[in-house]
């Protein structure tokens, strides 16, 4: 069986009206902490905690040995001051690196808590 890579960016942003969709004019989200775990290894951390840049960006290229049937769940910190309009956690299944040159985008969208 062939190593395999999972390639991945995630976008951190504000969510200004709150739907979970990012619109024209809603500003990045930068230092953000963006997790990816092993979710049949126990949630073991695979990745050390990335953090987004001035554009709310972040990039995953995790090594797949043997490409095995592995499933990850990616997670953002929430900061204080914030509260999350996207899902917390992601589940990523194995069927989304089947095309390698393919990146897959995850979105966490904010608004102030208030």
């Amino acid at each position: 069986m062939t190593d395999r890579a999972w390639h991945a960016f995630a976008r951190t942003w504000i969510d200004s009206n709150g739907d979970g969709v990012v619109k024209d004019g809603e500003p990045p989200l930068r230092n953000m902490e963006i997790h990816v775990d092993a979710v049949r290894n126990r949630l073991t951390a695979i990745s050390w905690p990335a953090i987004t840049n001035k554009d709310g960006e972040v990039q995953f290229n995790v090594p797949i040995p043997g490409c095995s049937a592995t499933v990850f769940e990616m997670y953002v910190d929430v900061p204080e001051g914030y509260r999350i309009t996207t899902s917390p956690r992601i589940a990523v299944h194995p069927d989304v690196w089947e095309s390698l040159g393919t990146a897959r985008v995850y979105y966490f969208g904010f608004v102030f808590d208030q």
